[in-house]
């Protein structure tokens, strides 16, 4: 396996997820990591409830803080979407009711998205394009 950069907060999330299901060597050839450090992510995890590295000193951490800084404001800049605790209710119901479904099951599902298009201010007026001469 190749040498990769550290692990995102978001591939050590994949890790606690796939963990339900897989053994850490099956986690490392899914994630295209090295077993020891899947592993070592899953023990840390199970001993402190936490994925984070231990906190070091030196200068080397000062650095590292500063990076974090700066990835943490660039994050409270992202926009988006407002879900509010009603609605993040019922994503967590939704999926309570339907979490024994099988692969099998949902490849018979169709899930489709509605939108809608606007032309100017009145959303609700009707325009219809027609060639010309046709009625």
């Amino acid at each position: 396996m190749s040498h990769r950069t550290e692990l995102t907060s978001q591939d050590k999330g994949k890790i606690l997820v796939y963990m339900e299901n897989f053994n850490p060597a099956q986690i490392a050839r899914k994630m295209g990591r090295d077993p020891t450090t899947i592993r070592r992510i899953i023990d840390r995890y199970k001993k402190t409830g936490k994925t984070e590295n231990l906190p070091r000193s030196g200068p080397l951490q000062l650095l590292k803080e500063h990076y974090m800084m700066l990835e943490f404001i660039l994050m409270l800049l992202q926009k988006k979407p407002f879900i509010s605790e009603k609605h993040a209710l019922a994503r967590i119901s939704w999926c309570e009711k339907y979490k024994e479904r099988t692969a099998y099951d949902w490849a018979q599902v169709i899930f489709s998205d509605e939108s809608s298009v606007e032309i100017g201010k009145q959303s609700r007026q009707i325009r219809v394009w027609r060639h010309k001469g046709k009625v």
